[in-house]
């Protein structure tokens, strides 16, 4: 017979009784198999639980840390504390640094000789290349030598610092254009307002330029747009999008590297460091988008702004960071510091002191 048949909604539950009689009013077992019995009429439990002193004997006789005497089992090491540091990518490792190098430098030679030499290689000079890029080369290979290190980061934030205001200049002299032309031809009246602000008329101007981005970028459009891009455009276009798609997943990865981080440790300094490296990271994605949208012709204007958006916040971000994963050598060396004013100010109190004395010696 099957316990439970048909719909349960509609038959009755269960078929057949589960149990039958009162389990109060039956009697019960003694223990050796002996029965019915009244558990309410005979004695409890016959003899002793446990012989001997259970202090004196050893531990057990089988394996594991408490077996036999205390001590001679194996041992339960508890886990240590909380890593926060994250698992190396595959962009942190030495391969793709050294590739990303080779990349870079590669795409920023072109882009050298075809914004300064127009002929191509023959227009070469006896100098080769321009010093810009000669800097840029060395400073990469210094900073593939030191790996991540606090001179890089500072190198990076002081950089970025300036891109902002590179990107600013531009913005600015677009400003000054669309206002000087528009208002010669009154087409335009969002320019015309000699009482906006200047950063309304920049609004205007990323809202204006983003709109045309967006158009040109359409899945319809973009042969067209690649059509009418100059070669030196495509290759903006083309290592920027490299860049920001990677800029893109590192963020990804430090969300969750912070999330992870909040999850399994108190550590202020930890946790700052992990919220500041999502900052950095988006950051850089901003820049990156915003140099693609400079290649695209209209979208100027809202790369400039991307630059500066994603400076400030990568400058801010990478500049948090730093004091966080150096806040104990921070704090040290403001300990030393203080003590060794401190110290200063004892020995001067003690040296006027003798002084003092020195001199009320001398009219005694």
């Amino acid at each position: 017979m099957y316990g439970f048949t048909g719909n349960p909604w509609s038959n009755t539950g269960w078929l057949g009784n589960g149990y039958s009689g009162n389990p109060w009013s039956n009697s019960g077992w003694d223990g050796n198999g002996n029965g019915p019995l009244n558990p309410w009429s005979n004695s409890g439990w016959n003899g002793n639980g446990h012989q001997g002193n259970p202090w004196s004997s050893g531990g057990g006789g089988g394996a594991g840390p408490f077996a036999g005497q205390p001590g001679s089992g194996t041992t339960i090491n508890p886990p240590g504390p909380y890593n926060p540091s994250a698992p190396e990518q595959f962009y942190d490792t030495d391969e793709f640094n050294a590739a990303k190098y080779v990349w870079d430098n590669m795409m920023n030679a072109a882009i050298d000789i075809e914004t300064n030499y127009p002929n191509g290689l023959h227009g070469l000079g006896p100098n080769g290349l321009s010093p810009d890029f000669f800097k840029g080369f060395m400073v990469d290979t210094i900073k593939l030598q030191l790996g991540d290190h606090i001179a890089v980061d500072l190198y990076d934030i002081g950089d970025t610092a300036y891109n902002m205001y590179s990107g600013y200049k531009d913005l600015e002299a677009i400003r000054q254009a669309t206002f000087a032309a528009n208002a010669a031809s009154m087409t335009n009246n969002a320019y015309q307002i000699s009482t906006a602000s200047r950063f309304a008329q920049y609004g205007n101007l990323i809202k204006d330029s983003a709109d045309v981005f967006l158009t040109k970028t359409e899945f319809g459009n973009l042969s067209s747009t690649w059509s009418s891009m100059g070669a030196l455009s495509k290759l903006n276009f083309v290592a920027s999008g490299v860049n920001a798609g990677l800029s893109a997943y590192k963020t990804g990865v430090s969300i969750g590297n912070a999330i992870d981080t909040w999850q399994n440790t108190k550590d202020g300094s930890a946790r700052t460091s992990a919220i500041a490296d999502i900052g950095a990271n988006l950051g850089e994605t901003l820049m990156s988008v915003g140099g693609v949208a400079t290649a695209i012709p209209g979208g100027q204007a809202l790369g400039a702004g991307l630059v500066i958006v994603g400076g400030g916040l990568f400058v801010v971000s990478k500049a948090t960071k730093l004091v966080a994963d150096n806040w104990d050598k921070i704090t040290d060396f403001g300990k030393s510091v203080g003590n060794g004013i401190k110290n200063a100010g004892k020995s001067i109190a003690k040296g006027a002191k003798k002084v003092g004395s020195m001199i009320k010696g001398w009219f005694s």
